[in-house]
């Protein structure tokens, strides 16, 4: 990116290309070390969640065996009494824990990040720290009864606290700016296989049409050795050229069917980038007509005219060249200016110092310009 930032004016544009493929590149990783690193604390969350809950229910069952009496009560009450300040104590800690994740996530898991924020509101709703550390009194000095119902409130209310989480960790997927890095990795591959198809019709329609030449001209030849005029019959007439191809110059009946089939797989691919674009909100407009273009290739027609079949496949690779270009350049300085703006925190400095430098002298060139 240096080496970009600095030789912008002279280049070509081959080194600015290259990094910003580098930067995109860097982000889906950082987008993909995030994601994971999120989903590895939710599951944490979760686990606490469910840690506590268990703690409960045998909670629960101490409060049981509470009338008895003599030493051993004692002693079953003082060990109560522990369990109980060590819940509370987790519960405030799970709290901090949920507000810290969903405010991390807000920006690339906003689904996720608002289960989470409602998981740690609940804590404060249900005041559930204080009503754990109020029934250590209440275990004490209130009716076995009323302790009974106050202890199952404090479980339900951590039932609820778990299967918030629970939603959350399920909520946590792929962002937008992923979802589009993918699609466009795949209209590259797409762009790739149609540059490959074209290459073999040309390839095949040429070797077609210099075998047929050799078989006429090795004809004409045989025709002269037994006295036949060049060119011609017996009777001296032009001699028209056999096409054994039904219509198709250059192509036999199997290479169509084949490449017919070939198009058609190609053009199920750019229907499916399509249908994938058009739920991420992207304008499919150019889209629609490389599908179109490509189910003139899945029939006949096209194949009797090799420099028409030619153009067609050229229009359709450059216009998904085109279509892919236009929409990597968006992703890109969306990645980027994300980029600028997210915290110090999440980023190396260092990389949001390359970040800078590279996208200061693009603004300087285009001043200049």
């Amino acid at each position: 990116m240096r080496r970009a930032a600095a030789n912008s004016r002279n280049s070509t544009g081959s080194e600015g290309i290259s990094a910003l493929e580098s930067l995109k590149e860097a982000r889906r990783l950082l987008d993909q070390d995030r994601s994971a690193g999120l989903q590895r604390d939710v599951e944490d969350a979760a686990r606490r969640a469910q840690r506590l809950a268990q703690e409960q229910q045998d909670v629960m069952e101490d409060v049981e065996r509470l009338s008895q009496s003599g030493r051993a009560q004692r002693q079953r009450l003082d060990r109560l009494m522990e369990r109980k300040e060590d819940m509370a104590a987790e519960v405030a800690d799970l709290e901090a824990q949920l507000d810290r994740l969903a405010r991390a996530s807000r920006r690339e898991q906003r689904d996720a990040s608002r289960k989470l924020q409602e998981a740690a509101n609940q804590i404060r709703d249900d005041k559930l720290e204080d009503k754990i550390r109020y029934s250590r009194g209440v275990v004490q000095q209130r009716s076995p009864d009323y302790a009974r119902n106050f202890e199952e409130q404090i479980s339900s209310d951590i039932d609820e606290l778990r299967d918030k989480i629970e939603d959350a960790r399920s909520a946590i997927g792929e962002t937008k700016e992923q979802r589009l890095a993918r699609t466009l990795d795949d209209t590259r591959d797409l762009v790739r296989s149609l540059e490959s198809l074209e290459e073999r019709t040309q390839q095949q329609s040429g070797q077609e049409q210099q075998g047929e030449q050799q078989g006429q001209q090795q004809g004409e030849q045989g025709g002269e050795q037994q006295g036949q005029p060049a060119g011609g019959n017996r009777s001296g007439q032009p001699q028209e050229a056999t096409d054994t191809r039904d219509g198709f110059p250059g192509f036999n009946d199997g290479d169509v069917r084949q490449f017919r089939r070939e198009f058609g797989e190609r053009r199920e691919q750019a229907e499916r980038l399509r249908d994938q674009l058009r739920q991420e909100g992207v304008d499919t407009g150019e889209l629609d007509g490389i599908v179109e273009r490509l189910r003139q290739l899945e029939r006949d027609r096209p194949y009797g005219d090799p420099r028409g079949l030619a153009e067609l496949q050229a229009q359709v690779i450059q216009g998904l060249k085109e279509f892919e270009y236009v929409l990597r350049r968006e992703l890109g300085g969306a990645e980027a200016r994300e980029l600028l703006l997210t915290g110090s925190d999440e980023v190396p400095e260092g990389y949001r110092e390359l970040v800078e430098e590279y996208y200061k002298s693009l603004a300087e060139e285009g001043g200049g310009n």
